[in-house]
This record gives C-alpha cells, sequence and structure tokens, in this order.
C-alpha cells in the first residue's frame, strides 16, 4: 500500500536544508540499509597493493606508473582508455597475476562479472595465494547469486589469511541470505576475535556487529562490546564514538551525552561529534545554551564550510532564532549566491512558524533559482496540505513539459493521481519511471497497488518484484501481503501480512489487512482481536472506517 506519500500536514521544518549532513562517523548505525548486502562494505578491491616480478628499476617505474593510470581511468570510468592500457601491461607481462587482477577490476566495474571472473581465476593460476582475487571472486559470486561460490572463494580466501575481514563480512551476507541470523553472527564475533588488537578492524566489525543487530530487534548486544573495546582503548577516538553509538541506539542519552563530550574535549576541532552532540540535546530546553555554544564553537572550527553552515541554521531554527538563522543564512548566500539558500532558509523559518503560503513563496523563489527534487517535492506537499491539488497537479505537469525525464515529477503526478482515484493516469507516469528505473522497488509498489484496485492480475507479479527488492519495507511486504490473499493464496499472504505488521514504522492500516485475511480464512477469533485493538484506539488511519464495519459484521455473526 502507499504509505506517506504526500503529507498531509506541514507542521515541522522540512529541513530541506540538510541536502548533505556531517555525522560521527559509527552514527551511521541508525540509518536504514538500502543496499543489497546487508554488511559487506563499500570497498574497492582493486588498489590495495602492487607487485612485480624481479625487474630492473626504470620497467618497475614505468609499468607502476601504467598501473596507477588505468585504475585512474577505471575510477572515472574511461573504459575503453582504461582497457588499451592494461592489454599492453598484460602484453608485455603475462605472468603477471596483478595484471590480471587489474583488467579483473575493470570488467567488473563495466559490469561483466563473466568476464571479471574468468580475469580472477587467471590470477590465481599465476599466483596461488592471491588473496585479491579469491577475495573479488567470492564478492562477484555473492553479487551474482551463487552463494556456494561466494563462501567457497571466502574460506579459500581465509585459508590465505584467516584474519580478513572482508571474507568475514562476505560469509555473513550468505547466512543473512540463506536465513541464517546465528551463522551471520558468529562469522562476524570470529572476525573480531582474530583481529583483536587492531583498533580499526575491531571497531569496524563492531560497527557491522552493530547494524546486524539492529536488524535482529538486538541493539543491546552492541553495548557490551563497545564496552570491552573501550576497557582496552579508552582514549581511542574511534572506540568512543563505537561507544556513544551504542548508548545511542540503545537510548543511554545521558550516557551518550557524557561520551559525546569526551570526545570534543580530546579533539577540540572535533566537528561531526559536535553536531551529533546538538542533535541530542535538542528538543531540551534547558540545554539550549549549550546548544549554542556548540555552534558558536564549530563556527569558530570552520567560519567558510557550507556543510556547516547548514546545519547550524537548521538548529537555529529549531531553537526558534530566526534572525541568526537569516544571518548565516545570508552568509552562505555570499560564498554560494546560486544556491537559493536564503529563500530555502525564509521556506523553513515561515514553515516552523506555521505559515505554509509564505513558506511556499519563499520555496518557489529557491526552486526559480535552483530546481532540485526536493524543493520540488516540498512545493508540491504544501499545495497538496492546502488543498490545491490542481495546482499542484499543474505545476508538475509543467515541469514535465520542461523535462520529460524528470522522475521526481513523474513520480510526484502518479501519487497525486493515484490518491485521486486517476488510476490510469497514476499508471502512466509509474511506467515511464520504471522504463528508466525497471528496479525501484517503491515504484513497482505502487502500481502493484494500482493494478489492485483495478483488479487488475499484472497486480501479483509486480508486488512479488517489488518485495524480492524489499523484503524489509513494511509497505511493500503489506502491498505483496494484500495482493496474494486477493488472489487466494491466503496463507503465504498471511505469513506477509504478520511479518508486515512487525516490521517498522508500526501501521494500523497493515493490521487491518492482516484482520481481514485472517477473517478470510476463517481465524475469526484473531481477526476480532486485532479489529479491537486498533479500532479502539486513537489513532487515526485511512482505513479506520471500513476495520469498525468489518469487527460489527463479524461481532454480529
Amino acid at each position: 500500500m502507499i504509505k506517506n506519500i504526500i503529507k498531509k500536514s506541514l507542521t515541522t521544518v522540512s529541513l530541506l536544508l540538510l541536502s548533505f549532513t556531517v555525522e560521527s562517523a559509527t552514527y551511521d548505525l541508525l540509518e536504514e540499509q538500502k543496499t543489497d548486502q546487508l554488511l559487506l562494505p563499500n570497498t574497492q578491491l582493486g588498489n590495495s597493493f602492487f607487485t612485480l616480478d624481479p625487474t630492473p628499476q626504470q620497467a618497475i617505474n614505468d609499468q607502476k606508473r601504467d598501473y596507477l593510470e588505468a585504475l585512474e581511468l577505471i575510477k572515472n570510468q574511461k573504459f575503453q582508455e582504461a582497457e588499451k592500457k592494461i592489454n599492453t601491461l598484460l602484453k608485455n607481462n603475462p605472468k603477471e597475476a596483478e595484471f590480471y587482477n587489474l583488467q579483473g577490476l575493470l570488467e567488473s566495474t563495466n559490469k561483466q562479472p563473466e568476464h571479471a571472473l574468468k580475469s580472477y581465476q587467471k590470477a590465481i593460476d599465476l599466483d596461488p595465494k592471491n588473496l585479491k582475487a579469491h577475495l573479488t571472486i567470492a564478492k562477484i559470486s555473492l553479487d551474482t547469486g551463487n552463494l556456494k561460490r561466494a563462501k567457497e572463494y571466502a574460506y579459500k580466501t581465509l585459508s590465505i589469511n584467516n584474519k580478513t575481514p572482508y571474507a568475514f563480512y562476505i560469509l555473513a551476507d550468505i547466512a543473512l541470505k540463506q536465513n541464517q541470523p546465528l551463522a551471520a553472527e558468529k562469522a562476524l564475533l570470529t572476525a573480531k576475535q582474530r583481529n583483536q588488537g587492531n583498533i580499526k578492524i575491531e571497531v569496524a566489525l563492531a560497527n557491522n556487529l552493530g547494524k546486524f543487530y539492529i536488524t535482529q530487534k538486538q541493539p543491546q548486544k552492541l553495548l557490551p562490546l563497545a564496552k570491552d573495546i573501550i576497557t582496552r582503548y579508552p582514549k581511542e577516538s574511534s572506540a568512543l564514538s563505537l561507544l556513544a553509538n551504542a548508548q545511542l541506539i540503545n537510548h543511554q542519552k545521558k550516557e551518550a551525552e557524557k561520551t559525546l563530550k569526551k570526545l570534543i574535549n580530546q579533539d577540540k576541532q572535533n566537528i561531526p561529534d559536535r553536531l551529533l552532540l546538538i542533535k541530542l540535546l535538542v528538543g531540551q530546553p534547558e540545554k539550549e545554551k549549550n546548544i549554542l555554544k556548540l555552534l558558536d564553537e564549530i563556527s569558530s572550527i570552520a567560519p567558510d564550510n557550507l556543510q556547516v553552515l547548514s546545519q547550524k541554521t537548521v538548529y537555529l531554527i529549531k531553537l526558534k532564532h530566526y534572525r541568526e538563522a537569516k544571518e548565516v543564512a545570508a552568509k552562505v548566500n555570499r560564498l554560494a549566491p546560486k544556491s537559493g539558500f536564503l529563500h530555502l532558509v525564509e521556506g523553513e523559518i515561515y514553515l516552523s512558524k506555521k505559515n505554509p503560503d509564505l513558506a511556499l513563496s519563499a520555496f518557489q523563489q529557491a526552486y526559480q533559482i535552483k530546481p532540485t527534487e526536493k524543493i520540488l517535492n516540498i512545493i508540491t506537499d504544501i499545495m497538496v496540505s492546502k488543498g490545491k491539488q490542481s495546482e499542484a497537479v499543474n505545476f508538475l505537469n509543467k515541469e514535465l513539459k520542461k523535462n520529460n525525464k524528470n522522475l521526481a515529477a513523474h513520480f510526484k503526478l502518479a501519487t497525486l493521481y493515484q490518491q485521486q482515484n486517476n488510476l490510469i493516469e497514476a499508471e502512466k507516469h509509474y511506467k515511464s519511471i520504471l522504463a528508466v528505473m525497471p528496479d525501484n522497488a517503491l515504484v513497482l509498489n505502487n502500481l502493484a497497488w494500482a493494478y489492485h484496485q483495478q483488479n487488475n492480475p499484472k497486480a501479483l507479479k509486480l508486488a512479488e518484484q517489488a518485495y524480492k527488492l524489499a523484503p524489509n519495507s513494511a509497505a511493500i511486504a503489506d502491498t505483496y501481503g494484500v495482493v496474494l490473499t486477493k488472489v487466494g493464496n491466503l496463507q503465504q499472504g498471511i505469513d506477509i501480512l504478520e511479518k508486515a505488521s512487525k516490521l517498522p514504522p508500526m501501521a494500523y492500516d497493515i493490521k487491518y489487512h492482516l484482520a481481514e485475511a485472517y477473517a478470510t480464512n476463517g481465524d475469526k477469533k484473531q481477526a476480532i482481536d486485532i479489529l479491537n485493538q486498533i479500532v479502539n484506539a486513537d489513532q487515526i488511519f485511512s482505513e479506520k472506517n471500513a476495520a469498525i464495519a468489518l469487527l460489527k459484521k463479524l461481532e454480529e455473526n
């Protein structure tokens, strides 16, 4: 089902100013995972080392120069030029394993995994203990769904070096894909144990364990890990950051505040942890002076840093220090005159003051200077919140006349039309996005729901496709569960809806759909129990009237 597509009210600051964020290095544990792999870091495997057989020094220098130039070309996606340079290296050095690694990197970056596998295998044939080649074959195999081969080469990597953390990340991800969370945890804990004494790797592994524990709803398990590391490295900044993060995700705000203050005292130039501490203190009126002091310190450290100034305006608006916020915004405008930043800040201030009409005018001025997807979305949301749906539709259609490839405008239009039950127009715009982004789970989900509303059998295929891409999305699981029950796959639909009802954010619409499924399956008691819970709650949800009607019907029969 479509969830929170258009905001019905704009009562808080939209925070459009945060087009970039400065956060603590470990605070990303709190962010939703968006990669296909849960734990595998986004690490480039192609430039970690360079080795050659004994060769005259000048030849070594020339080869190293060409190697590094090829790497730079790959990084800049100049694949044809890189290929020519690599072919020359291989022609002159046909037995150099490292050049086959380089060729494999080019091929994997250029989305040719099967060619890359052959190149890395050639590197292994020349050098059976080539760590990089084994590891990258494992990674490519994981990405392409060959879990057996991924596991085989991860273990081969560990037979060469039993401490390699990247191999353990691969094993952990394989275990998660096979629904074996205990095996994933064991892999990461084993890696941490084997790397004890290497603070950098220990902290990285603990952070990944933290991500794992969050997905398993076991954040409390990160605390003892963090405390163990801080006991051995009491003044190490990365260890303190890990501890602060563990405290935050376990809602130990006072302890996290103390830890962040230690970090700041250790490093007088530390901006990210000052910003994180401010984020923690916002909402506590008695801490306003502390926040302002921290903001002043940040300004002194980086007086002309646009990211820092942007963050500062956000917090000044939250504190309702509007004049100071506009002063900082004016400085940003002087540093970046084509950013439209001052108008953005004015828009944020008017939203904070609950004056959407003036906010809309300010955002429209900002959009004229620098049109961005974020500003387009909030302009549309304000119009809709004011009941000006037709004005929003006209605005978006004008943007599409200027640029028919504006996917943000297509998406906004599609969701507006879908809310107006104009499903034919909604379908047209969703299809425009899918033509460019065929694996966009949210668009697939919304189009599946539109088809479901029309009793179109295409709904099942799209809902299943979206679910496979994002199985941990509550809204997407909800759509798939509802469509499954509609086509008669009751038990599978109930299983999916039960899962969806436990995923954040908890939504009463999903619980209603689960109750509906139970009722259809003849489980009247479970259906009534859920309906009583959601009907008697204060929360308003879109299908509350339908839930009331279903409860009345079940109790009467």
